[in-house]
């Protein structure tokens, strides 16, 4: 096995979000909110080849993560994963027939990465977190949650690698121009992670993650300065290398 695990945030926010995880030979793709012709000029600019996708992970079924799914499981001939919940919803039973189905807990396997899925809180129907291993390596995904848990917690402790969401910023949401049900629906246990939240989480861990990428900002209600200024508030220690990702840009790193 190679010894170099890389791992790219090809782009996250309100628009469009996919991550990837690879080696020298294989790769795993967490959702896909683009056109096949921009993840592939992504997943260029990452220097990861789209042959080597083993599998596409789905997380949830809101347009912004799965929008160019299907093309690319087509396209590519990889099977996608999804939880239960989201094959048997009309029309995902008849666009992928031969989901792979996750089912929180139970570990899958493919090629050298076991990945196991957990529980998200969220208003989609069988939404998924994920965590995969690598030889020693973990790398874990947890956005579009309304709230955490201790499963979380602890697969985060556990980790190597963190993508956590940190969607909004409470003053901005409250004073910005949402309609009020919007605001409540984000702000709800089963919306998303404020900035707040967010860093309440990290505080929290005793980890030994060596490396927080905070995502998922929303385009209207957060700030990478917002987050920046949050976890200065909390306190947070420089442990973990801590990376705010901007809306739409790459971020790529390995271990």
């Amino acid at each position: 096995m190679n010894q170099i695990l890389r791992f790219s945030v090809l782009g996250s926010g309100s628009d469009a979000n996919a991550y990837c995880i690879a080696d020298s030979r294989h790769a795993l793709l967490i959702d896909n909110g683009f056109s096949c012709r921009e993840l592939f000029s992504r997943l260029d600019a990452a220097d990861i080849d789209p042959k080597n996708l083993l599998a596409v992970l789905v997380t949830h079924d809101h347009h912004d993560h799965i929008r160019g799914v299907k093309t690319l499981s087509r396209k590519l001939g990889i099977p996608v994963c999804l939880s239960q919940a989201l094959a048997e919803k009309d029309p995902w039973d008849r666009m992928f027939p031969d989901a792979v189905i996750c089912v929180p807990g139970k570990t899958l396997h493919f090629g050298p990465f076991s990945v196991t899925p957990f529980s998200t809180f969220h208003d989609s129907e069988g939404s998924l977190g994920y965590s995969a291993v690598w030889g020693e390596k973990r790398l874990t995904i947890i956005t579009d949650t309304g709230r955490t848990d201790e499963v979380m917690a602890e697969t985060a402790r556990q980790s190597d690698v963190l993508f956590l969401e940190a969607n909004y910023c409470p003053d901005m949401l409250e004073n910005g121009s949402y309609p009020e049900f919007l605001k409540r629906r984000i702000s709800s246990a089963s919306g998303h992670l404020s900035n707040h939240e967010a860093c309440t989480f990290l505080k929290h861990l005793d980890r030994k993650t060596r490396r927080v990428y905070l995502c998922h900002l929303s385009a209207s209600n957060n700030t990478p300065r917002r987050v920046l200024e949050t976890l200065e508030t909390a306190g947070i220690s420089n442990n973990a290398q801590y990376v705010v990702c901007s809306r739409g840009e790459m971020y790529c790193g390995e271990i």
